[in-house]
This record gives structure tokens, sequence and C-alpha cells, in this order.
């Protein structure tokens, strides 16, 4: 019954749009689509692989992992952002983790990880920098793409999870969290039915009260100084939106450099998911502002 009504909420979201120029912008990169990356103790992952047209590289790379609230969404989600970042200079790759209930967490986060190393690996191609890699995610992608960023950069999240991310953390520059669900065992009390149900269908029944699982889950729990760059966005009419303001406060206030875009008092409000409405001035002005921090933090000179 609630996998019904959770498709049923997600479908009366509308569709995403993308910018005016996006046929151009097809017609200047290269996508590959469907490619299988090997993960340790869970499925393999698909990954669709954007990258600039033109120019030799090496080229930073982003790992885009999806939102949909845990139990649905595809790595097609980003596209039409994806190809906008390949656009300006950015391999892309966008991958479609394994969803409940054919996989629990922490299959998501592994999968994640797991592309990340592959891209340090080399796995990618000549043309991607290995050195250069930023995690990007929206909605419930982001938490996990935050995640993966807390494990690799805090050893005290890696024992808990008795995981070794096997992923030096210089190889991450930069963190791109929109409208991010960055802290689930912290939420309003109007959201807390509709997610935790969501929650139970991506822990499984028995650890979606455990406060240890949903600890790891916490981006305030677990970034330390040593979190990369980050860039978060969320609109005001995002019910998510608190959760984004309070990730802003907290890196900032452990020296993580962090740019943020809100819309507070924004009429008409901007939306969740509001970025991949790249035909608005909202999405627009994403757009840029995610280039524009990602190109900030991945040039072989940013410090």
């Amino acid at each position: 019954m609630f996998d019904r009504v959770t498709n049923w909420a997600f479908d009366l979201v509308p569709r995403f749009r993308p910018p005016a120029d996006y046929a151009q912008l097809c017609a200047r990169i290269h996508r590959r689509d469907g490619i299988v990356v090997p993960v340790a103790g869970a499925p393999d992952v698909t990954v669709d692989l954007y990258r600039p047209g033109s120019g030799d590289g090496p080229f930073p790379v982003v790992v885009w992992a999806h939102g949909g609230g845990y139990v649905t969404g595809r790595r097609t989600l980003p596209e039409h952002l994806a190809t906008a970042l390949a656009d300006e200079g950015f391999m892309v790759a966008a991958l479609g983790y394994t969803l409940p209930p054919f996989a629990l967490y922490p299959v998501p986060v592994l999968q994640t990880l797991a592309v990340a190393r592959w891209v340090a690996d080399g796995g990618a191609g000549p043309q991607a920098d290995a050195s250069r890699i930023a995690l990007a995610g929206d909605s419930a992608g982001a938490q996990i793409a935050g995640q993966v960023a807390a494990l690799v950069t805090n050893p005290r999240l890696a024992d808990a999870m008795e995981l070794d991310p096997m992923l030096a953390p210089d190889r991450l520059r930069a963190v791109l969290l929109c409208c991010g669900l960055l802290d689930p065992g912290e939420l309003p009390y109007p959201l807390r039915p509709f997610v935790r149900g969501l929650l139970a269908a991506y822990l499984g029944p028995d650890r979606v009260r455990s406060r240890a699982v949903l600890a790891q889950m916490s981006l305030s729990r677990y970034a330390t100084a040593a979190f990369p760059p980050t860039f978060v966005t969320a609109g005001n009419g995002d019910p998510l939106r608190r959760q984004s303001y309070r990730a802003t406060r907290v890196l900032a206030s452990r020296g993580v450099p962090v740019d943020a875009l809100f819309w507070r008092g924004r009429v008409p409000p901007v939306p969740h998911e509001y970025q991949f409405y790249m035909d608005t001035p909202a999405g627009g002005l994403a757009r840029r502002r995610i280039v524009d921090f990602a190109r900030r933090w991945t040039t072989p000179t940013a410090t």
C-alpha cells in the first residue's frame, strides 16, 4: 500500500524540463549510457557518462546520485543538468543505484562510493581527471552523496559503518547538494509520517528506528572540517528547505567553505527539485551557480 501511495505522490510532481538551448547542448556533448560498474559486496551499478564534445581533457568528474525518496527515481533524472555540465567542461557519471525491495541501505551508499572509486581508478577513461571528483545529488540522492563524502573524510563514520572507503579524501574536491534530505532523524512533524515510510522501505523495518543508523545518515553528525567545499540549494517552497538551511550553518561552523542559493520570500515559491526546471529563471540561476562553484573547486589550482 505504501509503495502505491508513494508512487502516486511522486507522479504528482511535474516533469522536469530542459533549458531552452537543450538541443544545442546535446549536439555539443558525448554521452555513453549503460556502463556497468562492479561493486564489492553489493549489486553492480549502472552509470550514464556525459563528457564534453571538444577538448582532450582531462576533465573533472561529477558523480551524481538521483533523488526519488530512496524508493523511486532513475539515473536519467538529472540528464538535463548533466548535459549542461558536460557542455561546461565536466564529465558527469550519473548512477542508478538499486532501489528497494531489491536492495536496502547501505547498498546505494556503497554503489555511489564504488562509482567514485571507479573514476579515481581510471575507469571513466583517460579524459577523466581521477584527482578532481565532485559528489552531487538531489533530494534523497543529496543525502547519499553527502554520506559518501562524510564516509571518505571522517574515519569515525567509516568505523561506524565498518567500511574502508578505499578512496583518498583529497580526490574529492567538491560536493553539490540540491534540495536534500540531509538529516533524516531531524524532521518537522508534518513530514515525519511520509518520510518515515520512505525510510522504512530503504532501511528495512528493523532499522528505521535505529538511532545509530539514522546518525550514519546525518550530515550534521559526521561532517567535519575535512568535508569538501559544498554548494547547497533549496527553494522556499520546498518542504525540506530547513534541512538545507541547517546543513549550511553546520558546515560553515566547522570551517567548510559553503556557497548557498536559497529563495527566502520568493513569490511564487520555488518548489522542491527546482533546479531541474531549467526553463525557469530560478532553474537557470541554479545552473550557473552550480557550474561556477564546481569549476572554482575542481580547477587544478583550487585551494
